[in-house]
């Protein structure tokens, strides 16, 4: 089965490491077809600015996987992205475009890892906190 759209409306935050949001975007890039819209709405209640450096690995992830940013903004309460699955050989364009890697030789986890939202920083200070004690 193939869909034309896929909608996370605050969904990718409640995963709770880079990974299983990594796999979630990549189970829609399966589920899309060609030229299929993703729609991403996470929240993020900070200034414009705050975040900006979590942003660009968040689209340069996309990419990478194989989405074409066709909009972006971002409101007093969340980022909204629409996405456009690439064909293959768009995909390879666009890389090549971005100077990114081709997908062939693209590390998944450096992938995923560009995937994190504000809370990951959090919890890793609490764990380090809740280790030194």
């Amino acid at each position: 089965e193939s869909f034309q759209i896929v909608v996370f409306c605050f969904l990718l935050e409640y995963f709770p490491a880079t990974t299983p949001r990594y796999e979630c975007c990549a189970k829609a890039r399966q589920v899309l077809q060609e030229n299929g819209i993703l729609i991403i709405l996470t929240p993020d209640s900070c200034h414009q600015q705050r975040n900006n450096a979590i942003i660009k690995k968040w689209k340069e992830a996309f990419l990478q996987m194989g989405f074409q940013r066709v909009y972006y903004e971002k409101l007093q309460h969340f980022h909204g992205f629409v996405l456009r699955k690439l064909g293959k050989e768009q995909h390879r364009l666009a890389l090549l475009e971005a100077n990114l890697p081709t997908f062939e030789s693209q590390n998944l986890h450096e992938i995923a890892a560009k995937l994190v939202i504000p809370q990951d920083f959090n919890s890793r200070k609490e764990k380090n906190s809740t280790n030194s004690e």
